[in-house]
């Protein structure tokens, strides 16, 4: 046992011989001698003692005094500052915190102690805390900690759980032979209570009471007067004594009651590197001081009792080496030093390509093998063995994606290196694709989204200018008619288009200032049939409210929508996320689901799914009080209601309060949630943005995550996901200058099957806000977005 005694020259600054005296209660009660034989309890077997060396080894009274306010301390709030003051090993300590005043934010200043349960054996809180005024002051005070340690032992309260007595081993305080017990009141001790009648339990096996009991107010651990307090019984021993055999064993290793040894003993030992090749002997040569002893352990095993020592390392892996030293002096005394040897391999296996894939049936490429400290080799094509030669020709006869690796072999380690090759065949007609440049010569025109019609074309729509452009085009890449609307006196932004049940469509978006953010948001039914505009509405810049994303949960029933404020009117906060129904007719609010919602200081959802009648939404959440702090892929889950049903926030890397990562697209498909994320996760740089894929299940909780680098780009943009027979394919684009549209297709596992950069010799560019720009037909992928290269 250490005390810390926390005082500010206080009364509370108690004198060794009082501590001296708590030990001593302590252990009276605990063996059931002295002023505790009342003849009531039993002997624990458990016994205390005050340090006599501290954590280092040197000596020690087992008191520690510190000057501090946390002497008048809040129990909810600052348990852990005070325990920080002042702290010896748990794991090897029992902590015992003496202060003035223990408050608390639930019962006021009424708090004898407290103690945490074995559950915490190690952890920073763990120990005792009590107050001054108790602590050895007098036998019946000192009642106090006797009761805190056996919390800290295990045992809970005599009342606990009041009078069921179903199981003795399960109801109540878990121990059979203490009563069942619902009261507090403390009762003089010469007026037995009896507050239960379910004392006796012939269907218990484990029950001794045959007859109905009296509460045992003279148990240590009972509420009431501490002048009755006497008595622990065995089956409270039996708890005690079996949280410390098992989950605070280490305390029985502790050498905290050992007189210190008066030799000063050193250990230590050197080494010429820490990190060796597989097959290497390494050299150990001991540096220690008054010594007469030495041991030698590598992860626990024994390996050499002489005072140097050499050890060969025929396995990979990292391997902790321990030195201890021994002085043969009364008693014995010991110190260790360890230090952690990486085993590596020194293999490495590469090669080079002649002719990078691409490939066409039959054509041959040849693999060069660069590899370094192998001896023997093998060649792999889908993890089929193919040749053991140095170096690997191969031409393939059928179109595919053939994965081709090298294994380098030292006879001790190896190591792998991959690519993957695609085969096509150079006699497809690749004559439907095609690439068309659409604008006004002196106008800003610029496409984001390409959505399916009902008749097999495609509607486009983007901005021209200040207003919003759309158009409709044929799958040959024709242009059918264009159209453009000007719905705010602003700069009018495209957020989602969405073609609905009853083939009209519903555009959202917003205007821009030419600075700030008063946005004003807006949603438009349209009839492009008849070019009729069958309702808009706005919303006014008050909170800077963007629209985005629409969803029509029902065929025929109204639509959500997802909404962005920029400035949420209390007790919302800046950026916060909304989901509101509109009514499909009108297009007028319903009333019916209108939520805001705030997790952090900033939140803003970019595209959802509604997946067996639920509603999963993805965006970028900010998990903290700080502005632009520690941005998180933000995955959530709501009823049809909008009634929240879980949010997850990812990571990757530790978090940092510069962490940059933004949740952009989501696919759901055979119960799994595959999401796409870019962003800085290592939260190094706000422009250095890495992409990723991940998989989760329909609880949210991740089941991979792919990172996806492009050595040639630096900030790299996601803005859609979708799915496709054989995988995904990702719509990106390198944002810094010159910008660049990527594609990159994955399989279902997030391998990387092929990925593309697309240029016409400027900058080519996609939407920053919303989420389109890519679509499938018919095995083919149709890219939408603006250039300067025309």
């Amino acid at each position: 046992v250490v005390v810390h005694i926390i005082h500010q020259n206080g009364a509370e600054n108690i004198p060794d011989a009082q501590i001296f005296q708590a030990i001593q209660d302590l252990n009276d009660a605990f063996e059931n001698v002295g002023y505790y034989d009342q003849g009531t309890g039993v002997n624990t077997q458990i016994e205390f003692c005050l340090a006599t060396q501290d954590p280092n080894g040197n000596p020690t009274n087992g008191i520690t005094r510190d000057n501090s306010p946390l002497t008048d301390m809040i129990l909810e709030t600052e348990d852990i500052a005070l325990k920080d003051l002042n702290r010896w090993d748990p794991l090897h300590y029992i902590n015992i915190w003496v202060v003035k005043e223990i408050n608390s934010l639930s019962f006021g200043s009424g708090v004898a102690g407290y103690a945490y349960f074995p559950t915490s054996h190690g952890q920073p809180e763990d120990g005792l805390v009590v107050e001054a005024i108790r602590f050895g002051d007098t036998p019946s005070n000192s009642a106090v900690h006797v009761h805190e340690m056996g919390h800290y032992l295990g045992l809970y309260h005599a009342f606990q759980g009041g009078c069921a007595n179903d199981n003795c081993l399960t109801d109540g305080d878990r121990v059979c032979d203490t009563p069942p017990d619902q009261t507090t009141v403390a009762a003089p001790c010469n007026f037995p209570q009896n507050s239960c009648s379910s004392d006796v339990n012939a269907a218990d096996p484990n029950n001794p009471f045959t007859t109905d009991e009296d509460d045992l107010i003279i148990d240590y651990m009972d509420y009431g007067d501490l002048m009755c307090y006497s008595a622990f019984t065995q089956g409270q021993t039996d708890r005690m004594t079996f949280s410390i055999q098992n989950i605070r064993q280490t305390l029985l290793g502790s050498v905290g009651c050992q007189d210190p040894c008066p030799v000063n003993i050193t250990a230590s030992f050197a080494v010429n590197t820490t990190t060796v090749n597989i097959g290497e002997t390494v050299n150990f040569t001991n540096t220690s001081t008054n010594f007469d002893g030495a041991e030698w352990e590598i992860n626990g095993v024994v390996f050499s009792s002489t005072t140097d020592a050499t050890y060969q390392f025929n396995t990979l892996g990292t391997f902790d080496i321990m030195l201890t030293v021994t002085n043969s002096v009364t008693p014995v005394c010991s110190q260790n030093f360890s230090i952690e040897i990486n085993v590596v391999c020194p293999v490495i296996s590469n090669f080079l390509l002649d002719n990078p894939p691409p490939l066409g049936v039959n054509e041959t490429i040849n693999f060069t093998n660069v590899s370094s400290n192998a001896s023997t080799y093998e060649w792999l094509v889908n993890g089929v063995s193919q040749s053991s030669n140095s170096n690997y020709t191969q031409s393939f006869s059928a179109t595919g994606i053939y994965e081709i690796c090298l294994i380098a072999d030292s006879g001790l380690c190896a190591d792998t290196s991959c690519t993957t090759v695609v085969v096509f065949d150079t006699a497809d007609d690749c004559s439907p694709t095609f690439i068309r440049r659409v604008g006004s010569a002196g106008l800003d025109e610029q496409a984001h989204h390409i959505i399916p019609t009902n008749d097999g074309d495609f509607f486009i729509s983007g901005s021209r200018e200040d207003s919003i452009l759309l158009m409709k085009m044929d799958e040959a890449g024709n242009m059918e008619w264009t159209r453009s609307f000007k719905i705010t006196t602003l700069n009018d932004q495209i957020l989602d288009l969405y073609l609905d049940s009853e083939n009209n469509l519903i555009i959202t978006g917003y205007g821009i200032p030419n600075s700030g953010f008063d946005f004003e948001g807006f949603l438009f039914k349209y009839n492009y049939l008849t070019d009729n505009i069958l309702w808009e509405k706005r919303i006014p810049n008050t909170y800077g409210m963007r629209v985005g994303k629409i969803f029509e949960p029902t065929s025929g029933g109204n639509y959500l929508m997802l909404t962005h404020a920029q400035n949420a009117p209390s007790p919302g906060q800046d950026d916060d996320s909304g989901l509101i129904e509109v009514n499909r007719t009108t297009g007028n609010l319903t009333g019916n689901i209108s939520k805001n919602f705030t997790l952090g200081s900033s939140e803003n959802m970019t595209s959802g799914v509604i997946y067996n009648n639920e509603l999963y939404l993805i965006g970028r959440y900010t998990d903290g009080a700080a502005n632009f702090g520690l941005f998180r892929q933000g995955l959530s889950k709501f009823d049809l209601s909008g009634n929240e049903q879980w949010t997850k926030l990812s990571f990757i890397n530790s978090p940092t309060s510069t962490a940059r990562l933004y949740g952009r697209d989501l696919v759901i498909e055979n119960n799994a949630i595959y999401t796409v994320i870019h962003g800085n996760e290592n939260g190094t740089s706000g422009t250095d943005y890495n992409f990723f894929l991940t998989k989760n299940d329909l609880d949210g909780n991740i089941e991979f995550a792919k990172r996806y680098e492009f050595p040639d780009f630096s900030n790299k943009y996601v803005r859609k996901m979708i799915s496709v027979d054989d995988g995904f394919v990702i719509l990106a684009f390198e944002r810094n200058t010159p910008q660049r549209i990527i594609l990159l297709k994955t399989t279902k596992t997030g391998a990387i099957s092929w990925a593309k950069t697309y240029t016409g010799g400027d900058n080519e560019l996609l939407n920053v806000s919303g989420i389109g720009g890519l679509m499938e037909k018919d095995s083919f992928l149709y890219v939408v977005g603006y250039s300067t290269s025309f």
